[in-house]
């Protein structure tokens, strides 16, 4: 009943932060597998299941992240992505592929609350829930990303 509430949505965070749908949903099964087996030390303190759920999955992330770095060194560097995608594309996606690779520099709390709020379009309660989080340091968070962005925007973008 768990994997089959929450699993969309962990396969959905693991894949936008891995960048690869097959490392996205090994990230997922990998979080529900520690999930179950470490059911029992879960402690009810307040903040709800799903933040947990996300504690786990924000570590296996980062596990499929440092495996497909080593096992994948042919990938383009960002400058040649940059490079292939305004050479053979329309500009709105080398603009998403800055905007992608500026919101990867934001501190991981801060990128939870941009990803929740604006790619997953939830509302900030859903996300503080989320997150573990209450409503107000999501909306906090949020502004301060979204006023590195701009600054970043400004400073990269001649």
């Amino acid at each position: 009943m768990l994997f089959d509430r929450f699993h969309d949505e962990i396969y959905r965070f693991a894949t936008r932060r891995v960048g690869d749908p097959i490392a996205g949903q090994d990230a997922a099964a990998e979080t529900f597998a520690d999930a179950f087996r470490g059911i029992t030390k879960f402690e009810q303190t307040g903040a709800p299941f799903e933040a947990w759920l996300y504690t786990i999955a924000r570590r296996r992330i980062v596990d499929q992240v440092r495996l497909r770095a080593r096992h994948d060194h042919a990938e383009l560097s960002a400058d040649d992505a940059l490079y292939e995608a305004s050479s053979g594309h329309e500009a709105s996606i080398v603009d998403g592929l800055l905007l992608r690779a500026l919101i990867a520099r934001l501190p991981e709390s801060e990128r939870d609350v941009i990803e929740l709020r604006f790619m997953e379009d939830l509302d900030v309660e859903q996300t503080a829930l989320r997150l573990g989080k209450q409503p107000g340091a999501v909306r906090v968070a949020q502004h301060r990303a979204l006023t590195k962005l701009r600054t970043m925007i400004h400073e990269d973008v001649p």
